[in-house]
This record gives structure tokens, C-alpha cells and sequence, in this order.
């Protein structure tokens, strides 16, 4: 069973509908979005440049570091 309380209108107190209220005003500290290497070679070979395993390492190393010091 489940138990009901009956109040007056006046003891009811209504506040106006935030939409601030129900999300998140800043991002999670701990998201960081991941530079994949598998990524990184497509968008090589969509672009049509040559690129070896070195390249593609550095270029995540770079990615990586240019994101994190954004925030």
C-alpha cells in the first residue's frame, strides 16, 4: 500500500520550470575523446596522403596533447 498525504493548495510551494535544472552546466573533467589510429589512417587515405606507422603515432601524440590543452 502506499501512503497519501493530503495538503492545501497553499501549503504547496511551486517553482518555475529551469531547463538548467536537468542538465549538466559543464563537461565531465574526466571525458577526454580518443585520438584512434585507425581513424587517423582513414581520414589519410580518404585525403589520399601517404602516410607510414611513425607518422600516424605522431599525429595522435599531437592530437592528443592539442585536446588536453584546450580544456
Amino acid at each position: 500500500m502506499r501512503k497519501i498525504e493530503v495538503v492545501k493548495a497553499q501549503e504547496v510551494k511551486i517553482k518555475p520550470f529551469v531547463m538548467g535544472d536537468f542538465y549538466q552546466k559543464k563537461p565531465l573533467v574526466s571525458f577526454e575523446p580518443n585520438v584512434k589510429k585507425k581513424d587517423l589512417r582513414k581520414i589519410a587515405q580518404k585525403l589520399g596522403l601517404a602516410h607510414k606507422e611513425e607518422g600516424i603515432e605522431l599525429a595522435k601524440k599531437l592530437l592528443a596533447a592539442y585536446i588536453k590543452q584546450k580544456k
